[in-house]
C-alpha cells in the first residue's frame, strides 16, 4: 500500500447499509464529495440558526410577556410604543376592565410621560383604543377622561380657543377652523407645551398632523358629523395646502411615487371616491328627477292648453247663449209690453161696453119699475123692459163666451 493510500480516508460501511462490501470500500470521486461536503455546510448552519433561535427565543418571551394588569401599565405601554400602534386583547381588556380608575400618583407618572410625547402621537391612539371598548363602560369613561387631562395640560388647545371647540362651547370655532388652527400652528413648541424651544420643518410637520388627526377623532365621536364631511375638511385644511407647493408634474410625479401608507391614502381616495359615486347617483336621480319632471310639465301644460281652449270655446258658447237669452228675453219683454197693452185696451173697451149696458139696462128696470108702481100697474110695460135687458143680457154673455 502506497503512503497515499495510507494517509487517504477510508469510507464507512455503516453509513450505507444497503451498499455492498466492494461499493463500501470503493474510493468517492470529486463530485460525489463536493455535494456531500456542501450538504454537510447547509445542514450545520441551518442546526446553528436553530440554535440561536432557541437561545433567542426565552430572552424575547421574557422581554414581551410582561403582563398588563392595571389601565396605568397599559397607558404606560402606549407612550413607550411612541405612537407606533396600539391593540388591546380581550384579555387585557377583561383584566384593566375590573379596576380602571387612575388615582392621583398613578395620574401624576402618566402625565410626567406625556410630557415627553413632544409630537402629541399617543392621545390619538389611545382615543382610538377608547373608540373599541365596548364591554366596559367604565374603562372608556376613564382612558376618555385621562385623553381630556392630556388635552388641557397642552397650552395649543388654551392658547386659540380649541378648548371651546372640543367642549362644544357657543362662540368656539367651528370644527374645520379648529382643525385649520392647528394645521398651522408655529414653531414654538415650548410655548405650546411641548419640550423643545424650535423644531425641524419635518418634526413640525409631523406635530401638525398629530394634532389634526387627533382632533378629527375627537370630533367624529362627539359631533353630529360624517367622515365625508372630516375627509373633505381634511383635505382643505391638510392635504390642499401641501399639494399647493408641487409647481410642476415633476414634483407631483415624485410625491405620488413617495406614497407608503396605502391604507390611509386607499381610505381617504375611497371616501372621496364613495363621496363622488353618491353625488354622482345623487346627481343623475336629481337629472332623472328633473327630467320627469320637465315631461310632466309639458303634459300638464299641454292639458292646460287643451283645457283653455275647451274652456275659452264654453266660453264663447255660454256668451253666446247669453246673448241669444237677452235678446230673447228682450223680444219677450217687448211682446209682454205690447201683449199687456193690448189686454190693457181690451179691457177698457169691455168695461166700457159692459158699463154702457149695464146702465141701459138699469134704466129699462127702473122704467119697469116705475110701471109696476103705478094704479093699476102697467104690467106689459115691465115685462117689455125685462124681456129686453134679459136679451141684451143674454147677448152680451154670448159675446164674453166667444171672447169678444
Amino acid at each position: 500500500m502506497t503512503e497515499e493510500n495510507k494517509n487517504a480516508p477510508a469510507p464507512k460501511a455503516e453509513n450505507d447499509p444497503d451498499r455492498g462490501d466492494q461499493k463500501a470500500h470503493a474510493p468517492l470521486d470529486t463530485n460525489t464529495l463536493g455535494q456531500r461536503l456542501k450538504g454537510e455546510a447547509i445542514s450545520q448552519e441551518k442546526t446553528s440558526v436553530a440554535q440561536r433561535a432557541s437561545n433567542a427565543t426565552p430572552q424575547s418571551k421574557k422581554k414581551g410577556g410582561q403582563s398588563i394588569e392595571s389601565l396605568e401599565q397599559f397607558i404606560g405601554k402606549a407612550y413607550s410604543l411612541k405612537g407606533r400602534r396600539l391593540s388591546l386583547s380581550a384579555a387585557v381588556e377583561r383584566r384593566i376592565g375590573r379596576t380602571p380608575h387612575l388615582d392621583e400618583e398613578a395620574l401624576g407618572r402618566l402625565h410626567t410621560k406625556s410630557r415627553d410625547d413632544k409630537l402629541f402621537v399617543v392621545p390619538r391612539q389611545l382615543l382610538l383604543i377608547a373608540r373599541e371598548i365596548q364591554t366596559y363602560p367604565v374603562l372608556r369613561s376613564e382612558l376618555q377622561r385621562f385623553i381630556k387631562q392630556v388635552v388641557i395640560s397642552r397650552p395649543i388647545f388654551g392658547k386659540y380657543g380649541l378648548m371651546g371647540a372640543i367642549d362644544n362651547l357657543d362662540g368656539a370655532p367651528s370644527i374645520e377652523e379648529a382643525l385649520s388652527i392647528v394645521a398651522k400652528c408655529d414653531g414654538d413648541l415650548q410655548g405650546l407645551g411641548f419640550p423643545k424651544a424650535k423644531s425641524k420643518a419635518t418634526e413640525l410637520n409631523m406635530l401638525r398632523i398629530s394634532l389634526v388627526s387627533f382632533l378629527v377623532l375627537w370630533f367624529y365621536d362627539t359631533r353630529a358629523v360624517t367622515l365625508v364631511q372630516l375627509n373633505e375638511m381634511l383635505y382643505r385644511v391638510l392635504w390642499a395646502p401641501r399639494a399647493a407647493e408641487l409647481i410642476d408634474d415633476a414634483s407631483r410625479l415624485r410625491a405620488l411615487t413617495d406614497i407608503h401608507d396605502l391604507v390611509g391614502v386607499g381610505a381617504a381616495c375611497g371616501v372621496f371616491v364613495a363621496a363622488a359615486k353618491e353625488s354622482s347617483r345623487m346627481e343623475t336621480a336629481a337629472q332623472q328627477e328633473r327630467d320627469a319632471a320637465q315631461e310632466q310639465r309639458q303634459v300638464l301644460k299641454e292639458e292646460i292648453e287643451r283645457d283653455r281652449y275647451q274652456f275659452n270655446v264654453r266660453i264663447g258658447y255660454l256668451e253666446g247663449e247669453v246673448s241669444r237669452l237677452n235678446e230673447l228675453a228682450e223680444r219677450h219683454r217687448r211682446d209682454g209690453e205690447v201683449a199687456q197693452n193690448h189686454m190693457r185696451a181690451d179691457i177698457e173697451r169691455l168695461r166700457t161696453r159692459v158699463l154702457r149696458r149695464l146702465n141701459g139696462d138699469v134704466a129699462l128696470l127702473e122704467e119697469g119699475l116705475t110701471a109696476l108702481r103705478r094704479t093699476p100697474p102697467k104690467i106689459h110695460v115691465m115685462d117689455d123692459h125685462g124681456e129686453r135687458v134679459a136679451d141684451a143680457l143674454r147677448q152680451e154673455i154670448s159675446r164674453l163666451e166667444k171672447g169678444n
